[in-house]
C-alpha cells in the first residue's frame, strides 16, 4: 500500500507524527510519502520510514504539487493536519482519506481563558483518526532522527531533553516554572530550542540550583 500522510506544521506537531510514521511502516508494509510546509523539510529527512517527502512551497505552486501528487497514484491520505488546504487536496486526489478531529473549541478556551480543560495528547488524537486501518500505538515513544555527522555535545548518562519554545506565550512555561521542575527531579534536563529562546534559556540557567541542566537553545 501506498499512503501519503499531511501534516504542513508546526514543528512539534511534526515531531509528533514519528510514532505515526513508525507504526504504518511497521504494521502495514506500507511505502509512506511525507508532505510539510518547505521550512519543515529538514524534520524528517533522516526518517527511516518516510520513503519520500513532498514539500508545499506556495498557494501559487498549489496546482503544480497537485499533478505531482496525483502522478504518484496513492491508494489512501492520512490527513493530520485537518486544514481547509490540507481537505483540498483530499478531494482532488480522489482517494479514500481519513482525517484528525481537531478539538478547535475547546483549544480556543482554553488558551483564551485558562480554562482547565483537558485535551487529549496530539499522539493520541492522530492515532484515534487511524482506528480504522487497525493501526496500534506500539508504545515505543517519540523518535528523531539525525544525520550521522551531526556534532553536538550531549550528555553521556540518560538526559531528559526539554523544549522550552511556543509559538504563542499562554502554550510556553516561564523560566521559574521550568526551573522549579528541574531542580525538583533527579535526572540531567537538555534545554532545546531555536536561538529566539536562548534568552529563557538563560533565565532557567539562572534558577537553576544543581549542575543537572545543559542549554543547546541556539545550537
Amino acid at each position: 500500500m501506498k499512503i501519503l500522510v499531511i501534516r504542513f506544521s508546526s514543528i512539534g506537531d511534526i515531531v509528533l507524527t514519528g510514532p505515526i510514521l513508525r507504526c504504518l511502516f511497521e504494521q502495514m508494509n506500507a511505502q509512506i510519502h511525507f508532505l510539510t510546509k518547505s521550512i519543515f523539510e529538514d524534520i524528517h529527512t533522516f526518517n527511516p520510514y518516510i520513503n519520500k517527502q513532498h514539500v508545499f512551497e506556495s498557494s501559487s505552486s498549489f496546482d503544480m504539487l497537485i499533478e505531482k501528487l496525483q502522478s504518484e497514484s496513492y491508494d489512501l491520505v492520512i490527513d493530520l493536519h485537518s486544514s481547509i488546504r490540507s481537505k483540498r487536496i483530499c478531494r482532488r486526489l480522489r482517494i479514500p482519506f481519513v482525517s484528525v478531529a481537531h478539538p478547535i473549541w475547546k483549544r480556543f478556551i482554553l488558551l483564551k481563558w485558562n480554562n482547565h480543560i483537558i485535551l487529549d495528547h496530539v499522539v493520541d488524537r492522530y492515532f484515534n483518526a487511524l482506528k480504522s486501518l487497525n493501526i496500534e500505538n506500539d508504545q515505543k515513544g517519540l523518535d528523531f532522527f539525525l544525520d550521522s555527522s551531526t556534532g553536538l555535545s550531549l550528555p553521556q548518562k540518560p538526559y531528559i531533553a526539554w523544549s522550552i519554545g511556543a509559538s504563542y506565550d499562554k502554550k510556553q512555561l516561564s523560566s521559574q516554572q521550568i526551573a522549579a521542575v528541574i531542580n525538583q527531579v533527579d535526572k540531567t534536563f537538555v534545554l532545546i530550542g531555536g536561538s529566539s529562546d536562548s534568552k529563557l534559556a538563560l533565565q532557567i540557567m539562572n534558577l537553576v540550583k544543581n549542575d543537572n541542566c545543559v542549554d543547546l537553545c541556539g545550537k
